[in-house]
C-alpha cells in the first residue's frame, strides 16, 4: 500500500488569499524569485513576504539556489518541495497500458509502457495494472496524492462505472473500489476528455475557452472544452466523433473504421505492403522511410481524419484543435 495523504490538522487556519494566489503562481511558473512572484501578483513586498512565510510554515514552498545577480544579494528561488508528494497516472488502451508518476507540478519522473492483457481474466488485468502503478511509484516522492486513470470508453459521471469494450479484462464497478489499496483518491475519465482538460490546464487562465482534443489510437474520440468547462453532453457521450461518416454508402464507413490504427494496417496491406507489418506504428515508420504503400495508406487516413475533424470543427467552432492518443504524434 502506498503512503496515505496527510491532511492539515483540523485546527490549522486557512491560508491567506495572498498565500493561495502565491502558491498557484509558484505551482504554474516556478521556480521563480520573490521579485518575479511580486510582479506576477502585482503585490507589495510586505504582502509577498507574508505569503511566502505562510507557505513555508505549511511546508508548501521552499526557497533555495541562486540566480545570476545584477548587483547586491543574489536572489533565491521559490519552488515546490518534493515532500508535497506525487501523482500516478495510467492510460489504459486496447493495445498498451502506459503508466507514469509525476511531481505536483506535472513533471514526469518515470514512465513505462506494457501490453494490455488480451484475455478476459479480470483478476489478471487488475494485478497487471496494480503492479505497474506500484513499480513506478516505488521511488516517487511520497505521499501519492492521487491516481488518474484514462480509458478509451465512457465513464458514468454518477456511478463511475466504465464501459470499455476494447479491454476485455476490465473489472466491473467503480474502479476506485478495486484501486483502493493504492491508498489515494482515484480519478477516472475518458482519455480524450483528460487530454482536453490537460491541454486547457497547461494553457492557464489566458488559454482558449474552446478546445477540441482528438485522441487517435485503436479508436477515435474527442474531448471538448466549451466555455472553459469539460462538455460531456446529456448522456456523457459527447465527442464520439469516431461514429461520424461521410456517406450512408459502405465504404466509406465510420471515421473510426477508416482512420484508426486498424485502418492504417488494412490500407497498407491493400496497397500491397508487407503483410508482416502488424501495427500502425510500423506503417508510419515505413512511410517515413519512403515506402510507397505506407505513404499511400497514411495519406488516405489523413484525408479521412481531415474530413472528420473539419465536420467537428464546424459544429463546435473551437479556438484550438489538438491531436493526441497513441497515434496522435505519428
Amino acid at each position: 500500500m502506498l503512503a496515505r495523504v496527510k491532511a492539515l490538522p483540523p485546527e490549522a487556519p486557512a491560508g491567506s488569499p495572498a498565500a493561495i494566489r502565491a502558491f498557484d503562481i509558484v505551482s504554474r511558473q516556478g521556480p521563480l524569485t520573490r521579485a518575479a512572484l511580486r510582479a506576477a501578483l502585482g503585490a507589495s513586498p510586505s504582502t509577498i513576504s507574508g505569503a511566502v512565510r505562510d507557505l513555508q510554515l505549511r511546508g508548501f514552498v521552499t526557497e533555495s539556489g541562486a540566480d545570476v545577480s545584477t548587483g547586491g544579494r543574489k536572489p533565491r528561488f521559490l519552488d515546490l518541495p518534493p515532500s508535497l508528494g506525487s501523482v500516478l497516472a495510467a492510460d489504459v488502451g486496447a493495445i498498451n497500458i502506459r503508466v507514469a508518476v509525476a511531481d505536483v507540478r506535472g513533471r514526469i519522473l518515470e514512465r513505462r509502457t506494457l501490453p494490455t492483457p488480451a484475455d478476459p481474466d479480470r483478476a489478471r488485468f487488475r494485478r497487471h495494472l496494480m503492479m505497474a502503478l506500484a513499480e513506478v511509484a516505488a521511488d516517487a516522492p511520497k505521499p501519492v496524492l492521487a491516481v488518474a486513470v484514462a480509458v478509451a470508453g465512457t465513464v458514468d459521471e454518477a456511478t463511475h462505472e466504465v464501459s470499455v469494450e476494447t479491454v476485455p479484462g476490465w473489472p466491473p464497478g467503480d474502479p476506485a473500489v478495486w484501486l483502493a489499496e493504492l491508498g489515494a483518491p482515484v480519478f477516472i475519465e475518458n482519455e480524450a476528455n483528460l487530454g482536453a482538460l490537460g491541454d486547457y490546464s497547461r494553457a492557464g487562465t489566458r488559454g482558449p475557452g474552446a478546445v477540441l482534443f482528438v485522441a487517435i489510437g485503436a479508436g477515435i474520440g474527442a474531448g471538448l472544452i466549451i466555455g472553459g468547462e469539460l462538455y460531456r453532453g446529456a448522456t456523457g457521450s459527447a465527442g464520439k466523433i469516431g461514429f461520424l461518416r461521410r456517406s450512408l454508402d459502405s465504404p466509406p464507413y465510420e471515421l473510426e473504421q477508416e482512420a484508426a490504427a486498424g485502418a492504417v494496417v488494412r490500407l497498407y496491406r491493400d496497397q500491397g505492403g508487407d503483410s508482416s507489418r502488424e501495427t500502425a506504428e510500423d506503417v508510419f515508420a515505413r512511410a517515413a522511410a519512403g515506402d510507397p504503400a505506407a505513404e499511400a495508406a497514411v495519406a488516405a487516413v489523413a484525408d479521412e481524419l481531415a474530413v472528420g475533424i473539419a465536420n467537428a470543427i464546424i459544429v463546435v467552432d473551437p479556438e484550438r484543435v489538438v491531436l493526441g492518443g497513441g497515434l496522435g504524434a505519428s
